[in-house]
C-alpha cells in the first residue's frame, strides 16, 4: 500500500499543479471512483457472509467503517484515501483563499502532513492496528515529490547506485533485524520501524524504475482492475479457507478466481461510472 499511496499523493498534486481547473469538480470525479466500487465490494461481502449465515445489520456494517474492521477485508486503505480527498479538497479551497501566491505549495504540504498526524493519533488512541496510520505519511512524499520532480529525479540519477544500495539494504536490515532493533525503541516500536522502512521502499521502488522497464500487456491489464483485486481477493481466501482447499492450491486457485472476478467487476464499474458521468454532462 505504501506504492500506492505515494501515487495517490503524486497524482492528485501533479494534475492540481498542471490541469486548469483542476480544483472545480475534484470530488465530484474523485469520489465515485473509488465510493461506487467500494460499495459494490461491501454488498458482495455481505452477501457472501449472508449465504454463510451471518447475517450483518446496515448499523454493524456501517459501524464497521469507522471500528478499525471494516467488512471488506483489507479495505482500510479504501477508507484512508476518501478521507485524504476531503482533506486535499479541502486545502485546495483554503490554499486558494489564503495562500494564492508562491506558498501554494508549501501551505498544501503542510495540510496533508497535519492530516496524517492526526489520522496516526486517531488510529492509536483508537487502538487500530498499526497498519492503519504506518503508511499515511507516504502521501506527503508523493506531493513533495510531484512538486519537486526534476530537483529530486536528479539527485537520484546522479546518487542511483549507493541510494540503492542504502535503500535495499534498510529495508532488508529492518525486516531481518526486526527484534533486535525492536529493543532500542521504548514506545510503539513497530509502528515506528514500519513508518521507516516504507518511505525507503517507495525510494527503493522509483530507484528501480529508473531502470527497468514495466510497460508489457499482462501488467498493464492487471494495474487496470488492481483496485478490483484488492477488494474480492478476501472473499476468496475465506472462501478456499472455509472448502478446506490445501494452502498451495489455494493460493493460485485465489489468484485466479480474484482476478477472473476483478475483471467483471471493473467491467460493472466502468459501466456505472459511464453513465454517472454522462448524466452529471447532460
Amino acid at each position: 500500500m505504501a506504492f500506492f499511496f505515494f501515487l495517490s499523493g503524486y497524482g492528485v498534486e501533479k494534475q492540481y499543479l498542471t490541469r486548469e481547473g483542476y480544483f472545480d469538480g475534484f470530488l465530484r470525479r474523485r469520489l465515485p471512483k473509488v465510493m461506487i466500487p467500494y460499495g459494490i465490494a461491501i454488498l458482495l461481502y455481505w452477501g457472501y457472509h449472508a449465504l454463510a449465515g451471518e447475517v450483518y445489520s446496515p448499523l454493524y456494517v456501517l459501524d464497521s467503517l469507522v471500528n478499525g474492521a471494516p467488512i471488506v477485508s483489507s479495505s482500510w486503505f479504501i477508507i484512508v484515501i476518501l478521507v485524504f480527498y476531503m482533506v486535499f479538497w479541502a486545502g485546495m479551497a483554503l490554499q486558494r483563499r489564503l495562500v494564492p501566491g508562491k506558498g501554494k505549495n508549501a501551505f498544501l504540504i503542510g495540510v496533508v502532513a497535519v492530516f496524517a498526524l492526526v489520522w496516526m493519533y486517531i488510529c492509536q488512541g483508537r487502538d487500530f492496528l498499526s497498519y492503519w496510520f504506518t503508511t499515511v505519511h507516504i502521501l506527503v512524499i508523493g506531493i513533495v515529490w510531484a512538486i519537486y520532480k526534476e530537483k529530486l529525479s536528479g539527485i537520484f540519477h546522479r546518487f542511483w547506485l549507493p541510494l540503492t544500495v542504502v535503500c535495499w539494504g534498510s529495508v532488508f536490515f529492518i525486516n531481518n533485524c526486526w527484534e533486535w532493533l525492536s529493543g532500542f525503541l521504548p514506545f510503539h516500536p513497530v509502528a515506528f520501524l514500519r513508518m521507516l522502512e516504507t518511505p525507503l521502499y517507495v525510494f527503493g521502488v522509483l530507484l528501480a524504475a529508473m531502470k527497468l522497464k514495466f510497460g508489457n500487456a499482462p501488467l498493464r491489464f492487471l494495474g487496470k482492475i488492481s483496485l478490483e483485486i484488492y477488494l474480492t481477493h478476501g472473499l476468496f481466501i475465506d472462501l478456499f479457507s472455509r472448502l478446506g482447499v490445501p494452502e498451495i492450491p489455494a493460493v493460485f486457485a485465489t489468484l485466479a478466481a480474484s482476478v477472473a472476478a476483478a475483471y467483471l467487476f471493473h467491467r460493472l464499474n466502468e459501466a456505472i461510472l459511464t453513465r454517472l458521468y454522462k448524466k452529471k454532462s447532460a
